[in-house]
C-alpha cells in the first residue's frame, strides 16, 4: 500500500486534483481514491518510519529520524532534488517531488532480497 488519497491531494495540490477529476467526470475524492490505487509505490515523505515499515515490510530504525523523508535526506547527505535515487537495503527510492525546502514525495520500489 502506498500513498493515501489524502496524501495524494497534498502532493498533487487541490487544483491539479480537481482538474483531473473534472476530466474524468469524477468528484475530487473519487479521483484521489482511484489515482492512489494506481500509484502504489508513491509515498509521502512525511510518512512516519513506523508506518512505512508496516506498509512495506521494512525494518528501518526510527531512533534518529521520524519520517521516511528525513531518513532518505540524511542517507543522501543533502536535500535531494527530483529524480535523485538511492538504494537502502532492498528498497529503491527515487525522489518524485521536492522543492528548495523539503522532500515531498518518493517513489519506492522493492527489490528481491
Amino acid at each position: 500500500q502506498g500513498i493515501s488519497p489524502e496524501q495524494l491531494g497534498n502532493v498533487l495540490g487541490n487544483d491539479t486534483l480537481a482538474g483531473l477529476a473534472s476530466q474524468f467526470g469524477l468528484s475530487g475524492g473519487d479521483a484521489a481514491q482511484q489515482l492512489a490505487g494506481m500509484l502504489p509505490g508513491m509515498v509521502d515523505a512525511l510518512t512516519p518510519i513506523d508506518d512505512f515499515n508496516a506498509r512495506f515490510g521494512a525494518d528501518f530504525d526510527d531512533d534518529e529520524y521520524d519520517t521516511i523523508g528525513g531518513l532518505i535526506t540524511a542517507a543522501i547527505g543533502h536535500l535531494p532534488e527530483a529524480g535523485e535515487e538511492l538504494t537502502l537495503s532492498r528498497f529503491g527510492f527515487r525522489v518524485a517531488r521536492a522543492d528548495a525546502r523539503r522532500l515531498h514525495t518518493l517513489h519506492v520500489s522493492v527489490h528481491a532480497s
